[in-house]
């Protein structure tokens, strides 16, 4: 059995450690990958073959490149061990438990073991040097897949350690260059003056990694067998409300961690000016794909003004989630409003509501998916009820 620092969590099958142990390595990937990528098919491949020549993985989360192979690993039901963060707010069974069935493992199969952050490290990836150094150590075969000239699995790889595990190469792949940036709209775009403007916006946006309400495990069922899109892009996103007729609510960076969804009060015009890339996030501020309400039916849907308050400050009369605090840039000037919860769309009247695509194309592809009123940019002077 490997001898394991005495700060390390374990729960499970500690037995697992006698096995022959396998993992993929990959470097730093796109935040929006694609099925048909080869890092996407290659790992799963790579998994695949591991797992039919007897070997239990070495997986872990925290970067999509690690949970596409967990995710592959518990498809085939393969014995696992999985390196996790430290959780201080939870135990380690209860937090291994909500993994297990976000990705859809048997407990069974699983040994966990909790790593503390690197001493001196700041934030949630304190812990990740130590990850991959110990998935390293473990491991006695490696699959190199895509992995980045320079980097640090290229260091271990070149290391003296790994001379004395099985290498094997046949799954690997050339590391890609940067994408370049993609404006999310034509600079010379124009968009028509709406005047007075009456509604409230919701702009769908990319997400990485799983929907609200949605699992790890579907998300990545979801990735492998998307071909050359993204899965879970703003078109993708768009045609999963008006699919299910509800906007779910997501906590991010919300006072006192509740559900919402927000919507904006900015015209129209003037917010397809501002979908801008924001570095901070790595995302655009949002795309243009929206679901527009109108004002009076949204607030007797229960979607309300956000208070916004100087960063510090809080509010005794406004609910926790409907207040926002700013420091740095006015952000009063977003004229977010917000609903607690999922927005159930089928509670609105359908008169009320209109569906903002960017192209002509797209509005005749989803328009059998609903009854609302759906337009494409370039056409918004037909926005106002018929």
């Amino acid at each position: 059995m490997h001898e394991l620092s005495h700060e390390i969590g374990i729960h499970g099958n500690t037995d697992l450690l006698n096995n022959p142990l396998a993992v993929a390595l990959n470097s730093r990937q796109s935040k929006t990958p694609f099925g048909n990528d080869p890092w996407v098919k290659n790992t799963v491949a790579a998994v695949q073959a591991a797992s039919d020549a007897g070997f239990t993985l070495i997986c872990s989360l925290g970067m999509n490149t690690w949970e596409l192979s967990l995710w592959a690993a518990a498809e085939k039901k393969c014995k696992l061990i999985i390196l996790i963060p430290s959780e201080k707010r939870k135990s380690q069974p209860a937090y291994a438990q909500e993994i297990a069935e976000d990705f859809n493992i048997d407990p069974a199969n699983c040994l966990w073991l909790s790593l503390p952050p690197t001493p001196g490290s700041r934030g949630a990836k304190g812990w990740w040097e130590q990850r991959d150094s110990i998935a390293f150590s473990l491991a006695h075969r490696l699959y190199p897949i895509c992995i980045r000239p320079g980097g640090n699995w290229d260091s271990l790889l070149h290391s003296p350690e790994a001379a004395a595990k099985e290498i094997m190469d046949e799954y690997k792949a050339p590391y890609p260059k940067a994408p370049k940036s993609i404006p999310i709209l034509p600079k010379d775009f124009k968009v028509p003056e709406i005047r007075p403007w009456t509604y409230l916006t919701h702009w769908t946006r990319r997400c990485y990694g799983p929907w609200p309400g949605e699992t790890s495990s579907d998300y990545y069922r979801a990735l492998a067998a998307s071909g050359d899109d993204y899965p879970r892009s703003a078109y993708a996103t768009l045609i999963r409300i008006l699919r299910e007729l509800r906007i779910r609510g997501s906590s991010a960076r919300i006072r006192g961690g509740a559900d919402v969804v927000a919507f904006t009060a900015i015209p129209l015009d003037e917010a397809l000016g501002l979908m801008k890339w924001r570095g901070r996030f790595a995302r655009p501020t949002f795309e243009p794909y929206g679901i527009c309400v109108d004002r009076k039916a949204a607030y007797a849907a229960g979607i309300k003004p956000v208070e916004y308050l100087p960063q510090g400050l809080a509010s005794s009369t406004v609910p926790e989630a409907l207040q926002q605090g700013f420091g740095r840039g006015f952000w009063p000037a977003e004229a977010e409003w917000r609903a607690v919860g999922d927005v159930n769309l089928a509670e609105i009247d359908a008169q009320f509501i209109r569906i903002i695509v960017p192209t002509e194309a797209e509005v005749l592809k989803i328009s059998h998916l609903s009854s609302f009123k759906i337009l494409p940019i370039e056409k918004l002077y037909l926005f106002m009820p018929d």
